[in-house]
Order: structure tokens, then C-alpha cells, then sequence
């Protein structure tokens, strides 16, 4: 019967030795230990081999009574009894007192010395016994987990925080360097040839054809005169013609009349003349052709006529702004295909820095000059360039260690991640990169219950207010007393509610 057991109350500041005590000072050989939803005893499997052993050791026998599921898997896998509430335990007695009573009858009708009268009596007397402590019990157990005078309600901190850290990627470094914000800086090359065409925007006239003309030659001497092919002739203004054949002039007559000397005619003679260059600026008009330039001759020269056939074209030629137009987009198209490149090589692991390029070597061929005839210029390049990267995940994973290092004692990650909202470059070379990078993160307040409640017993109701305040992983409390100033003075009278998150 359930009177027959001696019952035991866990109150939950009570200790283990408190427990092993009593299990080895109290008479009974059976004991109800009935535990309190927040003591700490039953928490560890350590706890409770020690329990068995020593239960064993004293001879007796332990029965527990919790309505909290981890604590009676816990007693159970460690071999003892558990039941949710007396009442349980009673019916499982009961049940079990049936069977003893069949089998007692059996006994009782082999032992003659024991009345039959004497055996009801003492029956009678136990179960009135019984029905008066287990509702006795009952009450307590009630008054016990039922009980509450004061009511807390706490809620936690539960938003979104920024943080911002400086990380250093260095070429050599092997792993992350949490302790100096360090990561491995990776670098690769990539070599590149080029070619790059673009029309050429100048306009210049040149000359296709030579003018031509009649150059007449006078020989005012008594000698006659050779004048060589290709000897130059020119205007007062420097547009040059030559000679096309040799040509001879006969030198000057002299006329009389009955063998005196009444005057004398000049030797003349003409050839063919071209323009030194082409154009039509060597069309000139009769009479311009009057200097001597190819040598010295006792001759006067004149063209008798109009030089004609000089024509001009209009052709394409180089200028400065090809050439610096050129150059921009070869840059342009370098820079382009080089990111691709690096892309290619880094693919989606790799944060690529398309802000620093190195060139190592490069060679650039312009295959034409200012003022050159041209339709199109052409320019060649070869070129090696060194980019730089950094594995996402390792930056990830430093920025993570570096936000959780920066949260306070009493805030957590919600998740166990965070975001990198920004990434901004402060300085950056072939051997190292400075970061900084911003990034943000669910946090919650971090409460110990035990602390709190500790703090709650028997505390004046405003000063607890203060308390609550101050503390910034709070974000909002109620407390409930039934009018009271301050809370109970037994820790069974208080009620702690912590609100978690339903999502984060």
C-alpha cells in the first residue's frame, strides 16, 4: 500500500548530499522520492548511477514521482521506477496488492495460529490509515507543482545586429590567422595576345598626276648649248618642273645687210617639262616658268603655254586621335577578356578583385605614324597579368569567428551565421589586401535561468524592475503578485516564464 512508503520532497536548491542523507538516515526500506520540476539532482546520468549505488549499498529501494519527461527517461534508463503523480503509483500498488492478496490467502489457510478476526482489524486500520496520508499527500504534492503566489514573465532581446571588421588577405599565408584577421590572399596569371583594327578619321588631298607642258629654251650666245634630261626649271614661287628629253639649242644668228650687222636672232629651241610633283599645283599658266634651277646654262627659259593634267585625290591618313582612340579601346578590350579570364580561373569559390590588375610584361605595337595613309590602323599587343582573390569561405568563416568574439557575455547568435552586407577595399597590392567589411546577424538576449530566479526570491518587486532595466538582453518583462510588494520567500511560490523565439 502507498501509506506503507515513506515519501521524500526535492525542493530545488537541494543538493545531491541532501538526497544521499536522507536515503541513508530514513528508517523505511522503500522511499517516494518526489522531485521538484526545477531541481537540479536529476539533470546528469551521473547523478543518478550515484543514486542507485548508493541506494543499493543502503538497502533500500527508491520510487520516483516527476511530471517533467526528460528527468523520468533519464531515472528510467537507469533501472529505477517513475511515475508521473501518486495517483499512478497508487493504481500500479494496488494492482499489485491484488496479487499478493490471492496469494496470501493460500498462506493464510496453511498458518492456523492467525485469526481471521485479528487480520481484518489490522486490514481496516491500514487502509484508513492510507486513505487519510494519501490524501494528505495528495494536497502537498499539489500545493507542491500547482502553487504559484507570483507569476515572472521575461522575454528576451531578439534583433538583428551590425558589426564591422577589418580583415587582411596576405599573399603566403597558409589557413585562417583568427588571432591577426588574417587570410590566404591567391593569385593567378593569365597571358593574353591581341590584335585591334580601327578606321583611321584623317583626310588629306594628294597628288596622282603630274601636269605637263612645253618648255621654250633661248640661246642668246654664239655657242650652241646642250640642256641634259631631267635638268629643273621652276615659277618665281618655287613650284619645280624637269626636263623630259635632252634637247640642243643653236646658238644665236647674227642678220646683215650688204655685209653690215644690222641685228641678230636667238638661238631657240623647246622640250617637254613634267611637274616634280604630282597635284594641281603644277598646273601654272604660260609665262611662270622663268627660273633656272638644274644648273648653270647662258640660257633664259619660259613656257610658252599653260602646264595642264596635274590631278589631286583625297585618301585617308593617320591622326593623333586614332592613335589615342586606338590605344583606349585596345585598353578597354584587354581589360574585359583579362576579367573574364581570371573569372574562368577563380570561378564561384573565390571573391575576385577586378579592381587590381598587374600587368608583369607587356608589349604594344603601333603599326603606323601620324600622318600616315591609311584606311585602317592596326595595333598588336601581348600582355601577362597577375590577378588577386580570396576563397569566400574562409573570408566567411573569419567573419563569423570575428562577430561572435564581438557579442557580449549575455548575447548569441540566434543561427549560427551571419551576412556580409558590404565589402569595401582600403588597401590593396600584389602582397596583401586590407578589407573592411560590414555585416549583420540575428541575436538574442542570453539569460541564466537559475541566476534569474535566484535573484527573484523574496526581492521587493521594484527593485526587481530595476534589475530587469539594466539588463540589456531584456526586452520585456511582467510580473504578477497578486498585489504583493515583493515576491515569496519560497522558491516554489514563484512561477519564471522565459519566452523563446518562435522564429528567427
Amino acid at each position: 500500500m502507498l501509506e506503507d512508503y515513506t515519501k521524500i520532497y526535492i525542493d530545488p536548491e537541494e543538493p545531491l548530499n541532501s538526497l544521499l542523507d536522507k536515503i541513508q538516515t530514513v528508517e523505511s526500506d522503500i522511499l517516494v522520492v518526489i522531485i521538484h520540476k526545477k531541481s537540479s539532482i536529476f539533470v546528469g546520468q551521473v547523478n543518478l548511477e550515484l543514486i542507485k549505488n548508493y541506494s543499493q549499498r543502503a538497502g533500500k529501494r527508491l520510487i520516483f514521482i516527476s511530471n517533467v519527461a526528460k528527468t523520468r527517461k533519464l531515472l528510467t534508463k537507469v533501472g529505477f521506477k517513475v511515475y508521473s503523480d501518486l495517483e499512478e503509483l497508487e493504481a500500479d500498488e494496488e494492482s499489485k496488492e491484488e496479487v499478493e492478496t490471492q496469494e496470501r490467502k493460500s498462506l493464510l489457510a496453511e498458518d492456523e495460529s492467525q485469526s481471521a478476526d485479528q487480520q481484518s482489524k489490522n486490514s481496516l486500520l491500514k487502509k484508513l490509515i492510507g486513505c487519510g496520508a494519501g490524501l494528505l499527500l495528495l494536497g502537498l504534492v499539489w500545493f507542491y507543482f500547482a502553487f504559484s503566489v507570483a507569476t515572472v514573465e521575461v522575454t528576451p532581446v531578439f534583433e538583428a545586429k551590425n558589426s564591422s571588421h577589418q580583415v587582411r588577405a596576405v599573399k603566403g599565408v597558409e589557413g585562417i590567422q583568427l588571432a591577426e584577421n588574417k587570410i590566404p590572399l591567391v593569385t593567378e596569371e593569365v597571358k593574353i595576345g591581341k590584335e585591334l583594327e580601327v578606321q583611321t578619321t584623317g583626310q588629306q588631298k594628294i597628288g596622282v598626276e603630274r601636269a605637263t607642258g612645253v618648255l621654250a629654251l633661248i640661246n642668246d650666245t654664239r655657242q650652241e648649248v646642250v640642256f641634259p634630261a631631267g635638268t629643273e626649271v621652276a615659277t618665281q614661287n618655287g613650284i619645280k618642273f624637269r626636263t623630259v628629253d635632252r634637247v640642243t639649242i643653236p646658238p644665236a644668228e647674227v642678220d646683215k645687210f650688204m655685209g653690215t650687222v644690222v641685228g641678230m636672232r636667238a638661238g631657240r629651241a623647246e622640250v617637254n617639262i613634267e611637274a616634280v610633283n604630282k597635284g594641281v599645283g603644277g598646273n601654272v599658266s604660260q609665262g611662270r616658268i622663268v627660273e633656272l634651277i638644274g644648273g648653270s646654262y647662258p640660257i633664259t627659259v619660259v613656257n610658252p603655254e599653260d602646264t595642264r593634267g596635274g590631278e589631286d585625290e583625297e585618301v585617308r591618313v593617320v591622326t593623333k586621335d586614332d592613335l589615342e582612340r586606338g590605344l583606349e579601346k585596345l585598353e578597354r578590350e584587354l581589360k574585359v577578356e583579362v576579367e573574364d579570364r581570371f573569372e574562368d580561373k577563380f570561378s564561384n569559390g573565390f571573391l575576385f578583385f577586378s579592381e587590381y590588375l598587374e600587368n608583369e610584361s607587356e608589349n604594344i605595337v603601333v603599326e603606323a605614324e601620324v600622318g600616315d595613309i591609311r584606311d585602317k590602323l592596326r595595333i598588336v599587343s601581348n600582355i601577362k597579368t597577375t590577378g588577386l582573390a580570396v576563397k569566400k569561405e574562409e573570408l566567411k568563416e573569419l567573419v563569423l569567428e570575428l562577430y561572435q568574439s564581438n557579442l557580449t557575455d549575455n548575447f548569441k547568435l540566434a543561427d549560427s551565421q551571419v551576412i556580409i552586407e558590404e565589402i569595401s577595399i582600403e588597401e590593396i597590392n600584389s602582397q596583401e589586401i586590407i578589407l573592411n567589411v560590414e555585416s549583420s546577424g540575428q541575436v538574442k538576449g542570453e539569460i541564466n535561468e537559475d541566476k534569474l530566479f535566484n535573484n527573484l526570491v523574496a526581492q521587493e518587486i521594484v527593485e526587481i524592475k530595476n534589475i530587469f532595466d539594466k539588463m540589456e538582453e531584456i526586452a520585456d518583462y511582467t510580473i504578477e503578485a497578486n498585489g504583493r510588494s515583493s515576491l515569496p520567500r519560497f522558491s516554489f511560490g514563484i512561477d519564471l516564464i522565459i519566452n523563446e523565439p518562435q522564429k528567427y
